[in-house]
C-alpha cells in the first residue's frame, strides 16, 4: 500500500541519517532518543539483521505481530518465522536482490509462535557504511491478513454462486 511504502521510506530516510550522524559522532542523546521512539511505536515491525540475515534487533510491533520477545528472536534468522509456503526459489531471489545492495518488496505467509499463520507485507533494504559496503539489512514489515482474507473471500464469492455455493 501507499501508505506502508511511504512509512518504510520515511524509516530508511531516518536510519540513514541516524547513521550518518554516529559517524559524524553528532548525535545527541535527545535525538536518539526521539529516533529510537519513532522505531518502537512504529505501526510497522521493524527488523535488523546483520550480514548474514541473524536478527540484531526487533521492534515491539515485531513481538506483537509474530509472539515472539527480542529474546527469543535476537540471534535468529527470520527464516525461523516460515510457515513452508514460501518457495525457496523466492528466499534465493530475496537474498540475490538485498546483497547486491538493491530493494525487496514482497509478501510472506508466515508463522506465529503460537502456530497462527499471518499474511505479511515486506520491505527490506540494506544499510551501508559510508564506503558503500554493506553492514545491515532492514525489514520493514505489515501485517495484511486481515485484507489477504478479505481478498479470498471476494475470490470464493467471485468464483461461487452465492445461492447454492455451486461454482
Amino acid at each position: 500500500s501507499m501508505h506502508f511504502n511511504k512509512m518504510a521510506e520515511a524509516l530508511k530516510t531516518s536510519y540513514a541519517e541516524l547513521k550518518r550522524e554516529i559517524t559524524n559522532h553528532m548525535l545527541t542523546s535527545e535525538q536518539l532518543r526521539k529516533l529510537s521512539q519513532a522505531v518502537e511505536q512504529s505501526p510497522a515491525a521493524v527488523v535488523i539483521t546483520d550480514t548474514k540475515g541473524n536478527i540484531e534487533y526487533i521492534n515491539q510491533k515485531f513481538s506483537q505481530l509474530t509472539g515472539y520477545t527480542s529474546e527469543e528472536a535476537i540471534g535468529q534468522n527470520p527464516r525461523f518465522l516460515k510457515s513452508g509456503q514460501t518457495p525457496s526459489e523466492e528466499y534465493k531471489r530475496l537474498w540475490n536482490i538485498i546483497t547486491s545492495g538493491q530493494e525487496w518488496h514482497g509478501e510472506f505467509h508466515n508463522k506465529r509462535k503460537d502456530g497462527g499463520l499471518y499474511w505479511e507485507q515486506t520491505s527490506i533494504s540494506s544499510i551501508k557504511d559510508s564506503e558503500g559496503k554493506i553492514t545491515h539489512f532492514l525489514a520493514i514489515k505489515e501485517d495484511i491478513t486481515e485484507r489477504k482474507n478479505i481478498e479470498m473471500q471476494l475470490v470464493c464469492l467471485a468464483e461461487n454462486d452465492p445461492l447454492t455455493n455451486l461454482f
